[in-house]
């Protein structure tokens, strides 16, 4: 972010001040702005007394003040924001905010914000303990941990100087709290924030400062390309006026304890006090020249011995600051007999000792007292490096606790405060003998996969010598050992391959390949004998991308493929069996649910393409995988289980087994037969027995009603007649129903003969509206019936059984009455359409295709309004087809049905017969 001290008021802000006056009289007043209502702004939280929170969390400061004069300037509100610094950028690099103050300008910064013109300047000086000495640049920072502050601009500049070891913190005062607390000793920090917290913390006499690393300059900045909002923002602040600017300074800077007017009383005074000091001086003159003469040299004596203890006593603390900030754990031990004379703080941190507890101590405490890890051996090395031969081993060491962790160890002679002494350096490597321990298991444990794999496995040049290979390869190639083939073989594809040429085109499939390519391979032993092998290969890349060398496994399947070929001449002859079966055959793998076999009638049904597809995605079995055993069966164990087939719809009877195929898998061969003619019979019954039962029972009833009540009781004529003709039209009722079943049973037979006679249509279709016109006096029967009607193939009785279904029909389902019409036209010399249309109840679209199934009716439950069996309109269909013909139906849900019926005309020239239904 920034830098140090603000050099405020003085000659530089004073030129700074007139620059700016000078700059607005020659402008003139800024232009008129077309402000938005408010602007957010975001800035650092922690930086006195720029801007800061008080006591109770709010912001206030030198910056927080011109904003608020900057509203009055603009008459815009500006909605002020603070965060610690790398916290203030990220939300305004988001979008969150329209304007960020105590900004710094970097070259990386300029990539993403506009910036106004500087308006302070702030000085960037390190700090460092009063102990630590040689710090003038970023240069003498190296080696040392600094402080600095996340997203600080003097974390660049420390780097761009080499400085790579930063610790970061939160915010300013963060930093300070650390150096009061010892965790850090040098820090960078913006001088005005600085001084602020170490007065505050009240340890600013503990630190001393360097020359600025750089001075720095406070910017405001939008995002980039806003230039709009900038000029905005500048035009509001070049409104304040130098004076305003000053007094808000004065407020957080404060001014002199006296002014520059002294009270006229005070100036007398002083020129009193003035002439008695000068009468004073004559008089002591002569004395003093006498006593200085005397302690000059004393106080010259004095300043040279307090120079000298205060260069050792900052010697002294240089040296213990230094002893304790280094990461290594330090020991200094006697020369002679090895005990521990100081250890540093890291040496108390690892082993839990206190300094002088670690002094009182034997190097066995600090050992796991397991050979070669005794007081014994460190005697030893410690013998080494008083001699003058520097020592580097590992040490397995032991806590104060008992832990146990390893630790490297550098032994010298040194010599400490004017005395030789043995220097000791202990770094923790607990970590780093546990990745090497780790990585050693890993490299032994693919060691032994690599040499006892049951397959072959090989790294190779592209040319043809074998680089590395495991035990199994070699003895598949009748070779005694990795050594023996390796040298044996200079050209494998000439030496091994039996056809070369098989390898140049694996090799040309795995350079164009991410991974492992395959192929089946005739190899050549050093016998001579042959085998055949799955061969994986890969290409392996250099870092450049160029090919470094061939690995791959290779896989002996000799046995396999006579396997195979056993299993393939086997197949063919179960094959044969399978094909001449007038039932569905399929065999499927118990493992993996593919197919392997599906005869010729199941090809037939299922289509090709069938081989190594999973079953359920063929058979269609209605299940996400039905090819499996039903829940609760054993393996081995016959079942026998019905399904629907979803791709062809059809009901289908499963007999299954699991067996051993002639390969030696488990698998399942299943025995298919169609039964959906069988389900749909079962189906049939059913509905005829509910809805036989149905309407025969509801004549029954009626008529043993009627009849009972006559034999009861006496009625007139009139009624008696009634009542008889209600049981009289319920008896035609169960007649028609038995018609109709009769007819059903024998509506196979109706194919008519190709001899058959033409029958003339006029005469039944007249016949048939006076039926009807008779017999309900609710509805009116039309006729719209052409004269030319051709003549069609089919008999009288048939045609009235057509007429009658249909027109009782449009009778029965138009229950408020209305008109029925019976029509009939002749549609050229090829066919003739009846139809009959009510003004019935109609039907809705889903249920047309089904009306002409057997036993089908709309309405279908038992409180039903409308009787009947559902056979009418199935014998309808029967009857049209067999004709020739066909049958369909046009129907509005509430405004009725129309029924058409389309049969062949006769040929021209055919004799022409006419009947009559009765």
């Amino acid at each position: 972010m920034r830098a140090g001290n603000a050099r405020l008021p003085g000659l530089s802000v004073l030129v700074w001040l007139m620059l700016a006056v000078g700059s607005v009289c020659l402008a003139g007043p800024p232009p008129p702005l077309t402000p938005p209502p408010v602007i957010k702004v975001v800035m650092d939280n922690n930086y006195p007394p720029f801007a800061f929170k008080d006591s109770e969390g709010h912001l206030q400061g030198i910056l927080i003040d011109q904003w608020r004069l900057w509203e009055q300037k603009t008459g815009i509100r500006a909605e002020i924001h603070g965060y610690d610094w790398d916290e203030a950028r990220r939300r305004m690099e988001a979008g969150e905010f329209d304007v960020i103050d105590t900004i710094f300008f970097t070259e990386r910064r300029s990539r993403i914000y506009d910036f106004s013109p500087p308006y302070y300047t702030i000085d960037v000086p390190v700090f460092f303990h009063r102990n630590i000495s040689g710090i003038n640049n970023a240069t003498s920072l190296r080696g040392f941990a600094v402080a600095v502050k996340t997203g600080d601009a003097v974390i660049d500049v420390l780097k761009q100087q080499g400085v790579s070891q930063l610790v970061e913190f939160n915010s300013y005062e963060a930093i300070i709290d650390a150096a009061r607390d010892q965790k850090v000793v040098v820090f960078a920090v913006d001088r005005p924030p600085a001084l602020y917290y170490l007065y505050k913390k009240g340890i600013y006499d503990q630190f001393r400062q360097s020359p600025p690393l750089y001075s720095g300059k406070f910017h405001r900045a939008v995002k980039k390309g806003n230039t709009a909002l900038l000029k905005m923002v500048e035009q509001g602040f070049a409104r304040i006026s130098p004076t305003e600017l000053k007094s808000i300074e004065q407020k957080w800077y404060g001014t002199p304890p006296f002014g520059t007017t002294y009270p006229k009383y005070l100036v007398a005074a002083a020129a009193a006090a003035v002439g008695l000091v000068v009468l004073l001086a004559i008089w002591t003159f002569t004395l003093r020249r006498v006593v200085a003469g005397k302690t000059a040299e004393l106080v010259r004596e004095i300043a040279l011995s307090n120079r000298r203890a205060e260069e050792l006593q900052l010697s002294e603390e240089r040296f213990q600051a230094i002893f304790d900030s280094v990461n290594d754990a330090i020991f200094i031990h006697d020369l002679e007999t090895g005990d521990i004379l100081d250890v540093n703080r890291r040496m108390c941190e690892m082993s839990g000792y206190s300094r002088q507890e670690a002094c009182s101590i034997g190097v066995e405490a600090l050992s796991s007292g397991v050979p070669p890890y005794t007081r014994k051996e460190a005697i030893e090395w410690m013998r080494k490096a008083a001699q003058g031969d520097p020592q580097q081993f590992e040490w397995h060491s032991k806590d104060r606790n008992g832990r146990l962790f390893w630790i490297e160890v550098n032994m010298r002679r040194a010599r400490i405060g004017g005395q030789d002494r043995i220097l000791v350096t202990a770094r923790d490597i607990s970590g780093r003998r546990r990745a090497e321990e780790a990585l050693r298991a890993s490299e032994e444990k693919y060691r032994n996969i690599f040499e006892y794999a049951p397959i072959g496995i090989f790294q190779s040049t592209v040319e043809g010598r074998f680089l590395y290979v495991n035990s199994t390869l070699a003895q598949l190639y009748a070779y005694d050992s990795p050594e023996e083939i390796i040298a044996a073989v200079k050209d494998i594809p000439g030496q091994i391959f039996v056809r070369p040429e098989q390898r140049s085109d694996l090799i040309g499939r795995a350079l164009a390949s991410d991974g492992f390519v395959r192929g089946e391979v005739d190899y050549r032993r050093s016998d001579g004998s042959l085998f055949i092998a799955n061969l994986h290969i890969r290409v392996v890349r250099g870092y450049k991308g160029d090919v470094a060398f061939l690995e791959g496994f290779v896989e002996d399947i000799t046995e396999r493929k006579r396997a195979e070929d056993a299993f393939h001449a086997q197949f063919v002859q179960i094959s044969t069996i399978f094909d001449e079966l007038s039932v569905i055959v399929y065999v499927v793998d118990a493992a993996t649910g593919k197919l392997i076999a599906l005869n010729k009638y199941g090809t037939a049904i299922f289509g090709a393409g069938w081989q190594g597809k999973p079953c359920h995605d063929v058979i269609h079995c209605g299940a996400p995988s039905p090819c499996v055993f039903p829940a609760g069966e054993e393996p081995g164990t016959q079942q026998t289980f019905a399904y629907k087939n979803t791709l062809t719809g059809r009901w289908y009877q499963c007999v299954r087994k699991e067996i051993a195929w002639v390969d030696g898998r488990r698998v399942h061969i299943a025995v298919t037969s169609d039964i959906t003619d069988l389900k749909e019979m079962v189906r049939m019954k059913d509905e005829l027995l509910s809805i036989v039962s149905h309407e025969i029972r509801s004549p029954l009833t009626a008529m043993r009603g009627y009849t009972e009540f006559l034999l009861e009781n006496s009625v007139d004529e009139a009624e008696l007649r009634q009542y008889l003709g209600i049981i009289q039209s319920e008896n035609m009722r169960l007649d028609e129903l038995l018609t109709n079943l009769l007819d059903l049973k024998n509506l196979k037979a109706i194919v008519p003969l190709d001899g058959m006679t033409p029958l003339a249509l006029g005469p039944l279709l007249e016949e048939a509206a006076a039926l009807f016109a008779k017999r309900d006096s609710r509805h009116r029967i039309l006729k719209q019936i052409s004269p030319d009607l051709s003549p069609v193939p089919i008999s009288a009785g048939y045609m009235h059984r057509v007429l009658v279904n249909l027109l009782s029909n449009a009778v029965k389902y138009s229950p408020k009455g209305g008109d029925v019409i019976l029509g009939a036209q002749r549609n050229g010399a090829e066919s003739v359409t009846i139809w009959v249309r009510d003004e019935g109840v109609g039907m809705p679209p889903e249920v047309l295709d089904k009306i002409f199934d057997r036993f089908y009716q709309v309405d279908s439950s038992d409180r039903r309004v409308f009787s009947g069996t559902g056979l009418g309109l199935a014998l309808v269909k029967e009857i049209v087809s067999g004709c020739g013909g066909r049958v369909w139906v046009e129907s509005t849900l509430g405004e009725g049905s129309t029924f058409f019926v389309s049969l062949p005309a006769a040929r021209e020239g055919e004799q022409v017969r006419t009947e009559h239904a009765g």
